[in-house]
């Protein structure tokens, strides 16, 4: 009997905006899952540009995988500049607080 009503409170609590937003999951790329710390700008570049890209067709429609949904592409690690900066001696930000980003690996940053 509990579990009966606690189902109902969930099913009756469930409630979904009809405005068009998260119809879909959250679609992108991170560049941590094939990468890991291999990632430099022209990977990055690379991977946005493909994005892009309409040389595939869908129902003979050129499409990118950003047409279809792929809008993300994120840089999640190996891209800051390790060391010690400051008189606190912080890790991958420089005195004034900025991040430090590797400029062998990001040379545009």
């Amino acid at each position: 009997m509990i579990l009966q009503v606690a189902l109902a409170l969930l099913v009756a609590g469930a409630h979904a905006d009809d405005n068009g937003r998260a119809v879909t999951p959250p679609m992108g790329w991170r560049s941590w899952n094939y990468y890991q710390c291999n990632i430099n700008q022209g990977i990055m570049e690379a991977t946005f540009t493909a994005l892009a890209d309409r040389s595939r067709t869908v129902d003979g429609v050129p499409t990118s995988l950003a047409d279809l949904g792929y809008t993300d592409a994120g840089l999640d690690d190996c891209w800051q500049l390790c060391g010690q900066y400051g008189p606190q001696n912080y890790t991958y930000h420089n005195a004034s607080g900025w991040p430090q980003v590797a400029p062998t690996k990001f040379r545009s940053m």
